[in-house]
């Protein structure tokens, strides 16, 4: 009678009694761990695939120091370096495992004014090498009383840190007009500023020797109305050299700056300078004799 009264038990023991728990009044619950046991399963399984470079991720964030950057020449007083480590970390933390790591911090670089090219960006199992070229001043453009200085391409460069003798060692360009808008790294916007570079960094070797003082650019009218920017070199003791078109764009007929620069040579070995006994000259490069050389 007890025995009629007992609940039926499964033939598969406990874990039949369980299943059909699980599937009829434990169903909601049996859901619920069944859910738990496969979010679990599959944070398990994310972990096992970042897990371990999250872990050691800090150890590959690139710090200020493990910059490997080409040594500054002693004409650059900023801190390029640093400062364009400062500007990188804007755009938030940079990891030696980042894909883009390489491309971020070349264009960080290309940024700086005082850059003119990124040679290569190399990760190094500690830190990042990166190889620059730098811009070099070749004169200083004359705003009253303000100098500035600009390389071979007429780029505008920073001259922060910079005593007024350092920028005074530098060839003059006088007489050209303010840039409309005036922004380092980039180019100055004027013809006259272009062309007199390019004469101040064909002249860069013999300048100081020969005693050259000032770059003057001016305007000549040709028959057909157009006009050019030619130039005139001046001495330190006041002798005009009239040098003419800039280097690279002579007209025909003209002294390529090559010439130009072998006329100018031979003269002074002759002559031992530019200034005359009795004062300041007049010279033309464009029509000094073969004999002059």
């Amino acid at each position: 009678m007890h025995a009629a009264k007992r609940a039926k038990k499964s033939s598969f023991g406990p874990v039949g009694d369980l299943a059909g728990w699980a599937i009829g009044r434990g169903r909601p619950v049996a859901a619920g761990v069944l859910v738990l046991a496969a979010f679990l399963l599959a944070w398990w399984w994310v972990w096992q695939q970042v897990g371990p470079r999250v872990a050691t991720a800090e150890r590959y964030l690139v710090e200020l120091d493990d910059l490997e950057v080409t040594p500054q020449p002693e004409w650059v007083h900023a801190d390029v370096g640093s400062e364009v480590y400062e500007l990188l970390r804007l755009g938030g933390p940079m990891n030696l495992l980042d894909d883009d790591l390489s491309p971020r911090i070349a264009e960080g670089f290309a940024r700086h004014p005082w850059v003119e090219r990124v040679l290569r960006v190399t990760r190094l199992s500690a830190g990042v090498r990166v190889e620059l070229e730098y811009r070099r001043p070749v004169c200083a453009v004359r705003e009253g009383e303000r100098l500035r200085l600009v390389d071979r391409q007429g780029i505008l460069l920073p001259s922060g840190g910079m005593s007024r003798a350092e920028l005074e060692r530098y060839p003059q360009l006088v007489g050209v007009e303010s840039p409309r808008f005036a922004t380092e790294g980039e180019p100055w916007g004027s013809v006259r500023v272009a062309g007199g570079a390019a004469l101040a960094d064909k002249l860069s070797d013999v300048w100081e020797a020969w005693h050259l003082a000032r770059i003057i650019p001016f305007p000549v009218v040709l028959a057909d109305g157009r006009e050019q920017v030619h130039y005139n070199l001046f001495t330190t003791g006041g002798t005009r050299i009239v040098w003419g078109l800039p280097p690279g764009i002579e007209s025909p007929g003209e002294p390529s700056a090559q010439e130009k620069l072998a006329r100018l040579k031979a003269y002074r070995a002759r002559h031992g300078t530019f200034d005359g006994p009795a004062g300041p000259l007049d010279l033309d490069v464009r029509t000094m004799s073969a004999s002059a050389r």
